[in-house]
């Protein structure tokens, strides 16, 4: 990719090629309560391949909340995070942009009521520290 300014916004590219079924920030659930997204969601078929947006190393790869789940660290503090995926990779490893590192899981049902549809769903969340960051302004 290109370089980035330790000021500038990275750019990065999706990860994952499907819609984005549900987007970053504040939506009323089903339920009528107001909920913060603090990354998106996307429709991908299970199988579908995962790949790195920048070039990173392995955090975490692993389970969490019963789904499969990796963080990439990236420069400038910068993090990525996958749920729903099923990945070989092990802490220390090394992506590059565009590398394949992991596919979607088949929908466990575990997203709520009336989600188990046979399409796959993969979060990603992007964060400076802490910090979630909407992804849809750092993609191209």
């Amino acid at each position: 990719g290109a370089a980035v300014n330790a000021g500038s916004q990275a750019s990065v590219n999706w990860p994952v090629s499907g819609n984005i079924v549900s987007g970053y920030g504040r939506h009323t659930g089903p339920d009528g309560v107001s909920v913060w997204n603090t990354g998106v969601e996307f429709a991908a078929a299970p199988g579908s391949p995962v790949t790195a947006p920048m070039d990173g190393t392995v955090a975490f790869s692993g389970q969490r909340d019963g789904r499969g789940y990796v963080v990439l660290q990236h420069e400038g503090g910068v993090s990525s995070h996958y749920a729903n995926i099923r990945s070989a990779l092990n802490i220390g490893d090394l992506v590059s942009e565009g590398m394949e590192f992991a596919s979607v899981e088949p929908d466990t049902g575990n997203s709520g009521p009336g989600t188990a549809e046979s399409s796959g769903r993969m979060r990603f969340e992007v964060r400076r520290g802490e910090l979630a960051l909407n992804p849809e302004k750092l993609l191209a």
